[in-house]
This record gives structure tokens, C-alpha cells and sequence, in this order.
């Protein structure tokens, strides 16, 4: 039990050293942290002193990292490059985008091995594919900051990827030096997935097939913008993203494929596969943290030790922060982590809760609803920062998804495994897959034209979501423990000084507030007066499109804590300065 918080608490620490890094720039904090050591070496707590150090230790480690993305590319404009394309190709309307690992860079070795995403016009000639060695020139930029406040930034997105920036190249600037020629374990990792991909698109109609891509693959670029959206809007767009719950269908039939093998064989082939499956489906953080623990799971139990969920879930987080500290500004490895946290504390504690008779249709139905509940848990406050909605249907929609995806998967699989032997003899479970997939289209629709299926919400305070997580941390174990009980109360003593204090600088804040709004083309002013009144002039946008509406404006002003405007003005009725339907 020791160890186990032993290690507990130094990975924590070590997380909470890296967003510390990350997310407080200024040296003080690291000045400070070294005075609390000083302080914990006169006393002679040397366990404590320990814990902190670790937590430099992150500090430190995300502070390179930034350094180094920061800097690597910084005297570099227009570029020469020699590189292998290593990720798939994204093909749009008029461009085609792809990840190059660089070989040389303007005659320069030191970029040697860095990754960047080269955007290419689609009138070009040449045309690359996985694997290929090219030789380009183009222009070079760091991906874009957040243009608004709360906004999106490309800058992190594309770090957390490793992605140091962007080549932009117009057509005729890249040429194709070799031909990738060689069967590597990447060109036949690449090669499986296209034939998964073509196969589904013969056994399905165009709509349907790129659904079963989006499930079985985590691919969503054939999808239509409007079939995306009805998933976000029904709370499912985790079954669009592959993780823990996709993986725990394709461990289940792993070993019905090796019958004929002993139970420790079938384990030994089961974390192969699901290594394989890994880097069939892309390296996304929610995949790659589902396989570290399964992995982990297996060989505890091949083993013979006893596996830990909480140890597994913080060593692999660990893993993947170590090797990019700005996985933790992935929006998919927070959702992940914390989905994952609320079905470990949460599972046997609502299960206790819920008393049913005995029934397998009901024990179902009470086990949906114990892990839709269970992993909302954490989830529902990062969904309410990161995109300002909260969902009252998501035990109806989890429910209902849970018993599609899992008729859903397992005949996908058939379907693509017997493709590969058979297209006529795969075309057998297409037909039943055919009629699951379109249930489930429509089931999604529908749940998204439910008004509280997704409403929207002003940012929630971090102070508040900090006392939120803390207190779900602390609920499972409250039960005759005195410590969790103070752990509570002194969490909601300071949470509540902290959010005193902001209140009462806000009602003593008597400024005119002006906020100029970036809506691409066009203007847009926010304006918040010493009464609180807010004045909206323009809105901005274009003809035809309502995207800045939507995607930039609103979310901007519930980042402001904006929820009502008081007052519009429209300088003029051109379609950059005011939506067509304002």
C-alpha cells in the first residue's frame, strides 16, 4: 500500500510540475518551489522535499520542451527540404496535407528527424503518397496562437503531435526523389488500412462505409462536416475517436480467432494484435493510452501479480507525457485520462448504488448506465471548458450507442476480415451491418434535435472546476475517512476565499471593457460598460456562411462570460460586417 502511494504521488507530482511548465511561464514559480525546499530540508522532511523535486523535475522538462519547439525553427523563412512522408494523406477540396519527417533542411542536419506539416496545392503534378522520399521548397510558419481569448490554437494542437510548423507549397516547388519501393512493417501498416478502407467503400453505400471507418479506424476525413456534427450534438463523437472501449471489443474476439491456442498463448497474441491494431488506427493519444494499460493488464496477469487500474492509468499517462509534454493540451488525452478515472473510482461505487434483480437484460442495462455515469463524471466539467455545452441526454444516448457499437464492432470485423478471403463472402454480415449502421445514423440525429441534448454554456470558472474534480476525487473514499473529509472541507474553504476575492473585484471594477474580436474578414466590437451592460457592434462573417457566428463569435463571447448582449449595433449591412441571418 506504501509503494502504491508512493508512486502515486510522484507521478501526480511529476504531471502537476509539467502543466505547472507549461501553463505559468514566469520564473518565479520555480524561485518559490526552490524556497519550499530549503524549507523542507531545515525541518528534515525529506519525503517531501523528494515529491518537489520530481515536480521541478517536470517543470524543467516541460520548460525545454517548449524552448526547443519554440526555437528550433526560428531564423527559418523559405525553405529547401529532403523528407519521408510518414503520416496518411489528407485530401481536401483543393489541398492535400501530409506529415514529413525532415532528412535535411536547408543543408542543415540539426532539423534532422523534426516533423512538419506540408500543405500542398492540389494542382501539383506530383503526387506523393505514404512512405515516398520527396524534395520540396516552400514557406515555413509556426502554426497560429489562439486569434481570440479562450480561442483554438493550431500552435499547441500541432506540438502535442510533435509537429514543429507548416510548409506551405505551391504547385510545381515538390518533386518525388524516391519512390517508396521497400516493404517495411509502415508501408504494409498503410497498405492494410487503404484495403480495410476500399473494401468497406465496395460492402457499403458512401455514407455508411465512412461511418465503419470513423468506428473501426478513427478516420473521419471522408465523413461530412453535418454527419460530425449530429455526433458532437448527440454526445457521441467518442465513438468516432478509437479508445478504451473500442479496444475492449477487438480483446474480446482476439481469442475466439485462436481457438485451438492455450490461454497464455492467446494472451501473448493478444498484446501483439492490439500493438498492430495501434498502428493500424494512428498513434492518437486515447489508442495509445487504452494499449499501455491492456498491455499492462495481460502481462500482470501472465504474471501472475495483481494489476492496479490506477497505477496502469498514471503510468501510461506518465509514458506519453514524458515523451511530449504538450500531450496535456491534447484535448483527446484529458477527455481520455479523466473518462477513464471516473469508470475506476466510480464503477463499484454507483454499482453498490444500484440494486437490481437478476436479470442479463437489466444487469446490461445498469452496467451502460454505471459507466456512462462513471465517465461523465470527470468529463462533464473539461467538456464545459473546452467547448461551453453540456449534454442532459447522455445516459439515453450512451445507452443506446453502447448496444449498437457493440453489435457494430464485432461485425466489422467479420466484415474485414472475411473481405480479405472473400469480397462475395463478407457481403453476408455487410447486409446486417448495413442495417445497424443506418439505425445508428438515425438514432444520432435524432438524439441531436433534442433541445437538452446540447446546450451551451458560459465558461465555467477554473476555480470552480478545480473544486468540482476535487471533490469527485474525494467522494468514493469520504466513507469514515477523517482525511478526505478535511481534504474537502479545506478545498472548498479555499476555492471559496479565491472566488470571494474575484467577485469582489469584479463588482469594484468600474472600467469600460472594449474587446476587439478577430472574425477573419470583416469587424466585430465587444464592449462591457462600468454598468455591465454589453454592446455587440457588427458580427462579422460572409454571404452564405454562418461559421463565424457559430465557431468564433458565440464561443467567444461565453469565454467573456457573456450570455446575454444587451445592446446590438450594425455600423453597416455589408456581409463582413454583419451575418446574413443577424
Amino acid at each position: 500500500m506504501k509503494k502504491k502511494k508512493f508512486i502515486i504521488i510522484a507521478i501526480v507530482n511529476y504531471i502537476i510540475g509539467i502543466i505547472w511548465g507549461l501553463y505559468f511561464y514566469k520564473n518565479i514559480t520555480l524561485f518559490l518551489l526552490f524556497l519550499l525546499i530549503i524549507y523542507f530540508i531545515i525541518v528534515k522532511k525529506l519525503k517531501y522535499m523528494f515529491f518537489f523535486l520530481v515536480m521541478i523535475l517536470g517543470i524543467c522538462q516541460a520548460k525545454y520542451t517548449m524552448y526547443r519547439y519554440e526555437t528550433m525553427y526560428d531564423n527559418v523563412d523559405n525553405c529547401y527540404l529532403i523528407g519521408t512522408i510518414v503520416g496518411e494523406i489528407d485530401e481536401s477540396e483543393y489541398t492535400r496535407q501530409y506529415v514529413v519527417r525532415i532528412i535535411e533542411l536547408n543543408n542543415c542536419k540539426k532539423y534532422k528527424n523534426t516533423r512538419i506539416l506540408v500543405k500542398e496545392k492540389k494542382s501539383n503534378k506530383a503526387i506523393a503518397k505514404y512512405g515516398d522520399k520527396v524534395r520540396l521548397y516552400g514557406q515555413f510558419k509556426k502554426g497560429e496562437v489562439s486569434r481570440n481569448y479562450g480561442g483554438y490554437s493550431q500552435k499547441d494542437y500541432l506540438y502535442s503531435q510533435k509537429i514543429y510548423g507548416i510548409v506551405s507549397c505551391s504547385s510545381g516547388e515538390i518533386t518525388i526523389v524516391d519512390k517508396n519501393k521497400s516493404i517495411s512493417y509502415s508501408y504494409i501498416i498503410g497498405n492494410i488500412r487503404k484495403n480495410i478502407e476500399k473494401n468497406l467503400h465496395v460492402l457499403l453505400k458512401k455514407d455508411l462505409a465512412d461511418l465503419a471507418c470513423g468506428i473501426l479506424l478513427g478516420n473521419k476525413n471522408g465523413m461530412s462536416q453535418n454527419t460530425i456534427k449530429i455526433f458532437s450534438d448527440s454526445n457521441l463523437s467518442h465513438i468516432l475517436a478509437v479508445s478504451g472501449m473500442h479496444l475492449n471489443y477487438i480483446v474480446k474476439m482476439i481469442p475466439l480467432f485462436f481457438f485451438l491456442a492455450s490461454k497464455k498463448r492467446k494472451k501473448y497474441y493478444t498484446v501483439v494484435f492490439i500493438c498492430f491494431f495501434c498502428d493500424l488506427v494512428g498513434d492518437a493519444y486515447s489508442v495509445r493510452r487504452a494499449i499501455i494499460m491492456t498491455s499492462m493488464t495481460i502481462t500482470a496477469s501472465l504474471t501472475h501479480r495483481k494489476s492496479d487500474s490506477i497505477i496502469n492509468l498514471l503510468i501510461a499517462s506518465f509514458i506519453l507525457i514524458i515523451e511530449n509534454p504538450y500531450a496535456v493540451k491534447n484535448t483527446g488525452f484529458c477527455l481520455s485520462f479523466v473518462a477513464t478515472l471516473g469508470i475506476i473510482l466510480y464503477h463499484d461505487f454507483f454499482n453498490s448504488k444500484l440494486k437490481i434483480s437478476n436479470s442479463k437484460i437489466l444487469e446490461y442495462i445498469k452496467n451502460s448506465i454505471v459507466i456512462s455515469l462513471s465517465s461523465n463524471i470527470f468529463m462533464i466539467p473539461i467538456l464545459a471548458i473546452y467547448y461551453n455545452k453540456i449534454s442532459f441526454t447522455f445516459l439515453l444516448s450512451n445507452l443506446i450507442a453502447g448496444f449498437l457499437v457493440a453489435i457494430i464492432m464485432p461485425l466489422l470485423i467479420i466484415c474485414v476480415v472475411t473481405s480479405f478471403l472473400s469480397i462475395k463472402l463478407a457481403c453476408i454480415p455487410a447486409c446486417i451491418l448495413k442495417f445497424f449502421l443506418s439505425f445508428f445514423l438515425l438514432f444520432s440525429n435524432f438524439v441531436s434535435k433534442i433541445k437538452v441534448s446540447n446546450i451551451m454554456i458560459k465558461t465555467p470558472n477554473i476555480v470552480i472546476i478545480f473544486l468540482c474534480e476535487i471533490i469527485a476525487l474525494c467522494i468514493p473514499y469520504v466513507k469514515n475517512n477523517v482525511s478526505i473529509k478535511k481534504i474537502i472541507k479545506c478545498s472548498i474553504i479555499f476555492c471559496g476565499i479565491i472566488l470571494c476575492f474575484i467577485q469582489i473585484s469584479n463588482v469594484f471594477d468600474n472600467r469600460l471593457h472594449v474587446y476587439f474580436i478577430d472574425v477573419g474578414q470583416g469587424d466585430s466590437t465587444l464592449i462591457v460598460t462600468p454598468c455591465k451592460k454589453t454592446i455587440l457592434i457588427d458580427g462579422g462573417g460572409s454571404e452564405g456562411s454562418n461559421y463565424v457566428g457559430e465557431d468564433v463569435l458565440v464561443p467567444y463571447l461565453l469565454d467573456r462570460k457573456v450570455s446575454k448582449i444587451d445592446y446590438v449595433v450594425v455600423s453597416h449591412f455589408d456581409t463582413d460586417h454583419v451575418r446574413t441571418d443577424f
